[in-house]
């Protein structure tokens, strides 16, 4: 090949390059905007995802206190609360489970009661605080007995939080 042919056939390959250069530029150019806005949007969705990352790990050591908790078993308030009044005391009990995010359960108690000696209340709302987690009392109506002193009908209202399974 001689040095015309050469030269000729290099500057057909640098007009060529140059010109997919121009091309590649100016497509980049074009394209730049929408580039440049998904990835602001992206730089944007990181960032609240990591705000929202620490406020999960905030939220998620608030019930490390309670996975700590050993749980006394409770199968039945009935028998808790026989062993205080006795069985023919107890006018009703109502239980309601309202489940939590986590795995816990709030579990609302209404426990009647007739014909007790309500010196008794305190020590059973004491052996329900005792337990692990505490049966927490929430309200308590007691209406006194007319005919017998120191006794009377008691209505508590009690309230558990407990690790669901």
């Amino acid at each position: 090949m001689s040095r015309a042919s050469t030269s000729t056939v290099l500057s057909l390959i640098s007009l060529v390059l140059f010109t997919m250069g121009v091309v590649l530029s100016s497509s980049s150019i074009l394209r730049y905007p929408v580039t440049e806005r998904a990835l602001t949007k992206a730089i944007s969705a990181s960032e609240h995802l990591a705000t929202l990352e620490h406020q999960f790990s905030a939220l998620a050591s608030l019930s490390e206190p309670f996975e700590a908790l050993r749980y006394d078993a409770l199968e039945d308030l009935n028998a808790l609360a026989s062993g205080e009044f006795g069985a023919d005391h107890i006018e009703d009990c109502r239980q309601h489970r309202e489940t939590c995010d986590a795995g816990f359960v709030v579990n609302q108690i209404e426990l009647s009661l007739k014909a007790i000696a309500l010196e008794k209340v305190v020590p059973f709302v004491q052996t329900c605080e005792a337990l692990h987690p505490p049966i927490r009392l929430m309200g308590c109506t007691i209406h006194a007995s007319t005919t017998q002193a120191g006794t009377g009908h008691a209505i508590l209202k009690l309230e558990r939080i407990e690790r669901q399974e």
